[in-house]
């Protein structure tokens, strides 16, 4: 039977300075315990997740559920470690059906992957995560349950967990040189760890890391190596995985050498078909029904040269199909083209809006119908060129003030056509925030 919650999970505990190191026995007693908490949270919804809070259930001594805190498993592997052909896989769990449970294989391009490499991919993706769940507090209408207070990363691997808890304020006091004077390993990582650890607790919000044995990760340790297992055998379940085209027909070498990066995370994911001619890609359409199609630049609304594709385009969305509008199409359309090319081919009021760089709020109602929600950032700052006369149920992100006004514009949008799905992202810097909605609106 698990005990009451420690002490710093109480309600006023972010109003002072605690320990990064979260005193897990004080918390649990048993494994049994932390699986039954663990299990807990499979109460989700989409921005809160069921996890222990100070107060006890009855006379039992259960950790009662709560929004405020939550607990993410982490792990990762590599084969191969150090080794020039070395694969490695990072995970995050946090309960046995949760939408947010996530593997990741490691790119190899730039550095060599290692275990240390994929244990510390695997923490900042938890807090990736993490920020998915919390909403900022600035938002929250009063009497609302509050956003997250906690996160605790649970991890098997002391080192990593120390150097994320206690060394990484000494290695920054020593100009990240280690207690031997040499450069600390994987600075990169723990930069971008401590400064994600550090906009958390800006935001009142206290990180906690948490080393435990290896049989209680087992479910992490599990899904790392799933994702090993299914890369390094080169299993691809096509009956399961998406199929993706893409359509580019004027653009070709600027969005190969830009959006190189978002290309080879899609093809993490899914089977990719890119087509640069107007004819090939009738062909293809005729051929074969991909599971979404992303229109990836702006030649594709020359009405006169492209009727039939477009027609071909309107067809797969009223029957089913989604087709998305993204990467550099809205760098190279003018605005009155892109007003005329959505009321003209889908019927939709969408106008041209204004082109510049604004910081807006996820709008849950819109995000709610993305096939894959928690793959979308909280905020969204994105230099986009917007769109405006779109319906609020349609709006993906929305500024701080002024939500409720049919004037909004928006950087990207989802909406329904016949059965099938229109989506639009308007970035056009390819910024990391962008490809997770548009891998979101993949269902990826």
């Amino acid at each position: 039977m698990s005990k009451p919650s420690h002490h710093i999970l109480n309600d006023d505990f972010c109003t002072s300075r605690q320990s990064r190191l979260f005193p897990g026995n004080a918390v649990f007693d048993n494994p049994g315990a932390l699986k039954r908490y663990e299990a807990g949270q499979d109460g989700e919804t989409y921005m809160y997740i069921r996890a222990p809070c100070h107060e006890a259930q009855g006379s039992s001594g259960a950790v009662a559920a709560h929004s405020g805190s939550v607990l993410i498993a982490v792990d990762g592997g590599c084969r191969r470690n150090g080794q020039p052909n070395s694969l490695a896989a990072c995970s995050i769990y946090f309960s046995p059906s949760s939408s947010y449970n996530r593997a990741k294989v490691l790119p190899a391009d730039r550095v060599t992957p290692t275990s240390q490499r994929a244990e510390l991919t695997g923490r900042i993706m938890a807090l990736e995560a993490a920020k998915r769940l919390m909403l900022p507090r600035m938002l929250m209408p009063k009497g609302k349950v509050p956003g997250l207070k906690q996160i605790v990363i649970k991890a098997d691997s002391e080192y990593l967990v120390r150097g994320a808890a206690e060394w990484i304020s000494k290695w920054k006091r020593n100009q990240w040189k280690n207690s031997r004077g040499a450069p600390v390993a994987n600075r990169d990582l723990f930069e971008t760890l401590d400064n994600d650890i550090k906009e958390l607790e800006d935001g009142d919000v206290l990180v906690q890391f948490w080393h435990v044995p290896r049989e209680q990760n087992q479910e992490a340790d599990s899904l790392a190596n799933e994702a090993l297992d299914k890369r390094e055998k080169g299993i691809r379940e096509t009956n399961r995985q998406a199929k993706i085209f893409v359509l580019c027909l004027e653009e070709v070498p600027l969005f190969n050498e830009m959006y190189a990066g978002f290309w080879n995370t899609l093809e993490d994911y899914a089977q990719v078909q890119q087509e640069t001619d107007a004819r090939s890609a009738l062909d293809y359409l005729g051929a074969h029904r991909p599971d979404k199609i992303l229109v990836v630049d702006p030649e594709v609304a020359n009405k006169r040269k492209h009727q039939a594709l477009l027609s071909k385009l309107k067809e797969y969305v009223s029957s089913g199909g989604t087709v998305i509008f993204c990467c550099i199409f809205s760098s190279f359309i003018s605005p009155p083209e892109l007003t005329a090319f959505f009321r003209t081919h889908f019927e939709l009021p969408w106008e041209s809006g204004s082109y510049q760089r604004l910081t807006a709020r996820i709008n849950q109602i819109a995000a709610a119908k993305v096939p894959s929600p928690a793959r979308l950032p909280a905020l969204s700052n994105q230099k986009a060129l917007h769109l405006k006369n779109v319906a609020h149920e349609a709006r993906l992100y929305e500024p701080f003030d002024g939500w409720d006004s049919q004037r909004t514009e928006t950087p990207a949008a989802w909406t329904k056509i016949g059965q099938g799905w229109i989506g639009y992202v308007g970035d056009i810097n390819n910024e990391e925030a962008t490809v997770q909605i548009i891998l979101g609106m993949c269902g990826l």
